[in-house]
């Protein structure tokens, strides 16, 4: 996705979700670490087909994907995410560079049965995991973290234009 424009297609809405659900994971633990490092896009790919499969799973459509629960997610990276991978088309994330995402998705099916694939699946969980744990229901849903997720990613732009700006006196 670019950044010009919000999600349109419920492929692109799922792409979004995963990657901010991996931008909100990265930032709270304080890793470091960016969304474009590749084995977090390879996570915040697989998040995005598990949100994608959940949600045909359910008939749910567009910005609708936001009802899918985070449990439901977890349960699809664990126990089916080659077909997860198959229902998502391959579109561009808007917070990474002009890249083609069908690349990662065909990657993470060739690694399917390795270490590395192994190790995305694992970050995939435990990227909901820590969404699951930071939320108070136990049938949490994207849009109950939303607000959460909204409010730390507008807090940690607040402190990077602080930053700038701090910086520019000198």
């Amino acid at each position: 996705m670019s950044s010009e424009r919000a999600p349109r297609t419920t492929a692109e809405f799922c792409l979004s979700a995963g990657e901010v659900m991996i931008v909100w994971h990265l930032d709270a633990a304080g890793s470091g670490t960016t969304i474009h490092d590749s084995q977090w896009m390879e996570a915040a790919y697989l998040v995005a087909a598990a949100v994608r499969a959940v949600a045909a799973d359910q008939g749910l459509e567009g910005a609708d994907i936001i009802q899918v629960r985070l449990d439901q997610l977890l349960a699809v990276i664990q126990q089916r995410p080659v077909s997860a991978l198959e229902c998502l088309p391959g579109c561009e994330l808007r917070d990474l560079p002009a890249i083609a995402f069908a690349v990662i998705g065909d990657r993470l099916l060739l690694l399917y049965g390795t270490e590395a694939f192994d190790q995305a699946q694992q970050r995939a969980a435990g990227v909901v995991r820590h969404h699951q744990d930071d939320g108070s229901e136990p049938a949490a849903t994207i849009a109950d973290r939303s607000r959460t997720v909204s409010k730390l990613l507008r807090q940690r732009q607040m402190e990077r234009i602080a930053d700038a700006l701090g910086s520019g006196e000198d």
